[in-house]
């Protein structure tokens, strides 16, 4: 199983984004494969990773079904099972209303596009 489609912004590697993310609420992400994650320095977004949800069971990544952990100065969230329309609705709205960086949105954009039309 691999996943060679993702996309991360404010941590260098896979690697330091599981750190992060298993030291923090949402140790559940660490079932899935890494879809995107976003690390925020000058905007209210601390943290956002989605991943694509995973049957361990049969060792396969779960058609359009993904889950989402976000951290802000104001709260936390866990979101499980979501459909990539979510994301396009919802996770989008978030980095735009957040005033997230352009380049960081247009990335986002362009990554569940390609799954959407998969």
């Amino acid at each position: 199983m691999d996943n060679n489609e993702f996309v991360i912004f404010g941590w260098n590697t896979s690697e330091e984004v599981a750190s992060d993310v298993y030291s923090s609420l949402h140790r559940r992400l660490l079932s899935g494969l890494l879809f995107f994650g976003y690390k925020g320095f000058s905007n209210d977004i601390s943290q956002l990773v989605i991943v694509r949800d995973v049957d361990h069971y049969n060792n396969s990544v779960v058609d359009n079904s993904y889950s989402v952990g976000l951290i802000t100065k104001g709260y936390t969230a866990y979101v499980p099972h979501v459909p990539v329309d979510y994301l396009q609705r919802e996770v989008l709205s978030d980095l735009k209303n957040y005033k997230v960086e352009k380049k960081v949105i247009e990335s986002f954009e362009k990554l569940i596009n390609i799954k959407k039309n998969e």
